[in-house]
């Protein structure tokens, strides 16, 4: 079993802001970002479901990292008519 690690490693954080920039230049708006972390989720459940290659599982762990970032500096434009009041159950 791998040692756990307390922080992301400098590659690890490097990697991701690559990835992070890559989409924000591929994809510049944040419309749907819920929905495309779903199914960056679903596409790492499918690797390792499917016992794909680490390399290939790391792939889709950081697109799914990626997104949850994007939605957490960025927001999500689908859903900012959601006002925080109409978000509370």
């Amino acid at each position: 079993m791998a040692e756990t690690m307390r922080f992301p490693t400098e590659s690890t954080l490097s990697d991701l802001m690559a990835e992070v920039h890559f989409a924000r230049t591929k994809f510049p708006g944040n419309d749907l970002l819920t929905i495309a972390l779903g199914e960056e989720f679903g596409e790492l459940c499918q690797a390792q479901l499917q016992r794909k290659s680490r390399d290939e599982i790391r792939k889709e762990a950081l697109q799914v990292a990626c997104v949850a970032i994007r939605i957490y500096e960025e927001g999500d434009a689908s859903l900012s008519s959601v006002t925080d009041d109409q978000a509370k159950p």
